[in-house]
């Protein structure tokens, strides 16, 4: 199953930015895992609907006021198939 692997850089990491994606992605039914990386950055994977996954994208950046998002880097990779929303880590 296709899943859009995000790469969050920027003020992610200590401002709640996790659970606050993670209540924006349960909204949105999209499925997936969020989780802090050593470097500073948040990587999400996620599944779902491809129009949900860009609104969701964007509300992140408008919506998680306490984060600062400098840019988002997007791939997709061939995973299995994921259910409901977790933070890792």
């Amino acid at each position: 199953m296709k899943t859009h692997v995000v790469i969050f850089r920027g003020r992610v990491q200590g401002v709640n930015f996790r659970r606050s994606f993670a209540e924006l992605a349960r909204l949105h039914s999209v499925r997936g895992t969020v989780e802090n990386l050593p470097d500073g950055s948040v990587r999400a994977c996620l599944q779902g609907d491809p129009e949900e996954i860009a609104e969701l994208l964007g509300e992140a950046r408008s919506h998680i006021r306490a984060a600062r998002i400098d840019s988002i880097e997007e791939t997709t990779e061939d995973m299995g198939e994921m259910e409901g929303f977790r933070i890792l880590g």
